[in-house]
């Protein structure tokens, strides 16, 4: 039997950030008994944002050009917010091992088709095939072998259906310790920013499914929940959507019940995905999102002049007949995402602050700042913390409209 001594672990290593985050953790000694025994946490890494390519062309643009699909252009990765190693910035999630999966494909990780070839150069829409190998590297580097051994204090637990300090003693005996381990040894989070969120939501159920039902694996969308909204000028993102479907073959990660009634872009939609998910999944995300209304309320060629462009920038200038059209968007997305509110175990941090992702130190998601996000008098770490280790008896909040809440600064 293979075992890993969870009192000198090593980090596993990171696949740098793009955009889905995986991790496993390891790290501060837990009170009471027994006390050498470090909770050991598997957290899959947030997956960084980057939209989506639609076409060859702009899906080589994105190869040649851009940190979205070269990894010769991906500069390092700084840990800050939710990854953070710094105990007073991320008091709940600090000294998990974190592992950061770029974004390359363009489709959320989504797609699987044949090469292409454009101008010479060519391009592979393997989207899929990057999940489940990151999936298969770490499974192979210890995730499967975190739950058969550990040692504490030099002394073995074998996971052979009850747990035991040595080979004699019962499972009556043990069952006690049995729950323990299984509560605080071994927890897991996918997480994942912008499209990233979206990927979150799509390999839900496939992460979850790793793990036995004893493990506390959980999903954290931040940002990811896209509205198949109608844009200034009449047209829908669906179109968008259904172009990355049909270019990168978008069909296996889709859920069955949702393919047997809807087609595949209506299927890639979070509004339908979660309906599907069985894992308990927290969803951040403001219901101003500022990357939604900028590329789908309100893109560049959907007004004239300069009309849009103060307001989409910065939520505080917008006229009021602006926000009364914003307000609309929140509404939808607000009709949408309480498909999940009764959900067992599931989670809502929906804010009517002007930001995209949250849970990352971009100049635009503050984290557990001072001008963090407030629902109920939490911010979005604290809320994010309650819910996964249940110290709440649910996190799910709705914000007002803007301007109601002070803590949109």
């Amino acid at each position: 039997m293979q075992e890993l001594d969870l009192l000198h672990a090593q980090h596993l290593p990171y696949i740098p950030r793009p955009d889905l985050f995986l991790a496993l953790s390891g790290g501060k000694t837990l009170s009471p008994h027994p006390r050498q025994l470090r909770r050991h946490r598997l957290r899959p890494p947030p997956a960084k944002g980057g939209a989506w390519c639609n076409t060859i062309e702009n899906c080589s643009e994105r190869k040649k050009k851009t940190y979205l699909g070269s990894s010769t252009l991906m500069g390092a990765v700084e840990f800050d917010g939710i990854l953070s190693s710094d105990k007073q910035l991320n008091s709940d999630f600090y000294n998990w091992n974190k592992v950061v999966v770029r974004y390359c494909d363009g489709a959320s990780f989504a797609g699987d088709t044949e090469a292409q070839d454009v101008d010479g150069s060519t391009i592979y829409f393997r989207g899929l095939r990057i999940w489940n190998a990151v999936l298969d590297e770490l499974m192979g580097k210890g995730l499967a072998r975190a739950k058969q051994v550990i040692h504490i204090a030099g002394v073995k637990l074998y996971s052979l259906g009850t747990y035991g300090l040595d080979k004699n003693n019962s499972g009556t005996v043990m069952w006690p310790l049995q729950t323990w381990l299984f509560r605080y040894v071994f927890q897991a989070i996918l997480s994942g920013c912008s499209a990233g969120g979206l990927a979150t939501l799509l390999h839900c159920n496939d992460f979850h499914a790793l793990f036995p039902k004893e493990v506390s694996s959980k999903c954290l969308p931040d940002g990811g929940f896209f509205l198949d909204a109608e844009g200034l000028a009449g047209e829908r993102y669906a179109t968008i959507f259904s172009e990355v479907v049909q270019l990168q073959n978008v069909c296996e990660v889709l859920a069955k019940d949702c393919l047997a009634k809807k087609n595949r872009t209506e299927c890639f939609f979070a509004a339908e995905i979660v309906k599907s998910i069985k894992a308990p999944t927290l969803i951040v995300n403001s219901a101003y999102d500022s990357w939604q209304i900028q590329n789908i309320l309100a893109p560049a060629d959907s007004y004239n002049g300069q009309s849009w462009s103060g307001c989409k920038s910065d939520i505080r200038n917008c006229s009021s007949s602006q926000i009364q059209v914003l307000n609309g968007f929140r509404k939808q997305f607000v009709d949408d995402v309480k498909v999940v509110q009764d959900k067992k175990g599931w989670g809502l941090f929906i804010d009517s602050c002007f930001y995209h992702c949250q849970l990352t130190e971009f100049p635009w998601s503050p984290w557990n700042s001072s001008s963090s996000p407030e629902l109920g008098n939490k911010t979005v770490a604290k809320a994010i913390g309650d819910w996964y280790f249940e110290r709440s008896q649910q996190v799910k909040q709705i914000d007002c409209e803007y301007p109601c809440n002070p803590s949109c600064s």
